[in-house]
């Protein structure tokens, strides 16, 4: 399929990301598969950045139920996972520390924050009051490394704590990444969900505090402040 949107993956990007996506299983005695691995992953990431509904797929996709059931099935058989897994660690080797020493594929530093975004009507039971943003909707957790890529996420209700979040995620990404020494928070996570995750996860938790000045800093660079500063993890 040629490229038609520019969601669509390049030759170069489908060379890196094909290999970890499973072929089609047939029998000799039946039909092959109608529509191509690449097909179905270009209507897949259309879906996921312009945030359509399946069955508004343009009509030049694979039917949009064919696309969700593939879909379904490497979500739920943990190939997305097992791919943005893979795709990480390569860039994690490919990107040496400002020493120049290389990374390994599990980092030592972690950091933790958290988003409240607005939900559709639609999603009652999902959603939430987060009153110190003022957002009805939902709430996303996020732990990534030094280099902003995702460790681990959990979406919940934008009414749910952050410290309420913070443990069961450091739990998982202690179990899952060896190495991981020490983590990052916000003022949010201080006090006893500090000390509950140093006692359970064997993680030195540092809580940053911007003073005003670096609050007013903040409003003119975004990405200042610690989050911008160079890591070796």
């Amino acid at each position: 399929m040629s490229t038609r949107y520019p969601t669509d993956l390049t030759d170069a990007e489908w060379e890196i990301l094909g290999p970890h996506i499973p072929e089609a299983i047939w029998f000799p005695n039946l039909r092959k598969p109608k529509y191509q691995r690449r097909d179905i992953v270009n209507a897949i990431f259309y879906r996921e950045r312009t945030g359509c509904q399946w069955r508004n797929l343009p009509h030049d996709f694979p039917p949009w139920k064919q696309v969700f059931e593939y879909y379904r099935k490497w979500r739920n058989d943990g190939v997305i996972e097992e791919m943005h897994d893979a795709l990480r660690d390569q860039v994690r080797q490919r990107t040496p520390h400002a020493n120049g020493t290389p990374r390994t594929r599990s980092p030592s530093i972690c950091i933790l924050d958290s988003q409240s975004a607005k939900g559709s009507e639609e999603c009652v039971e999902a959603r939430g009051f987060d009153a110190g943003k003022k957002i009805k909707g939902r709430k996303r957790h996020l732990v990534v490394d030094a280099l902003g890529l995702l460790l681990a996420v959990q979406v919940t209700s934008a009414s749910v704590q952050d410290r309420d979040a913070a443990l069961p995620l450091f739990s998982q990404v202690s179990r899952d990444y060896e190495d991981l020494e020490v983590a990052f928070a916000d003022g949010g996570y201080r006090g006893e969900v500090k000390s509950q995750i140093e006692k359970k996860t064997g993680l030195r938790v540092h809580i940053s505090l911007r003073s005003d000045a670096q609050k007013k800093d903040s409003c003119r660079f975004p990405f200042g402040g610690l989050w911008n500063a160079p890591s070796d993890g």
